[in-house]
């Protein structure tokens, strides 16, 4: 499953949960706006839109968040 997405820089933030990877802080999601929010340990926020919650919890099940971010969502 391949997603593509357009992403801008953000400066308003979701509820982010803190997760373990080498690349990602943090990564939050809007189900009603289906709006996926991704922060990086250099504390840049991406913000991809039109995300189904899906892929929001197959993400965060994700062994490796940064994989997964770099596969399916970048």
């Amino acid at each position: 499953m391949l997603i593509k997405t357009e992403f801008s820089a953000v400066d308003r933030t979701l509820e982010r949960h803190f997760v373990t990877s080498p690349l990602i802080k943090a990564i939050g999601y809007d189900t009603e706006t289906r709006t996926l929010e991704i922060e990086f340990h250099t504390d840049e926020i991406l913000t991809y839109r039109e995300i189904s919650f899906d892929v929001y919890v197959t993400f965060m099940a994700a062994p490796s968040k940064a994989e997964f971010w770099q596969l399916y969502i970048k």
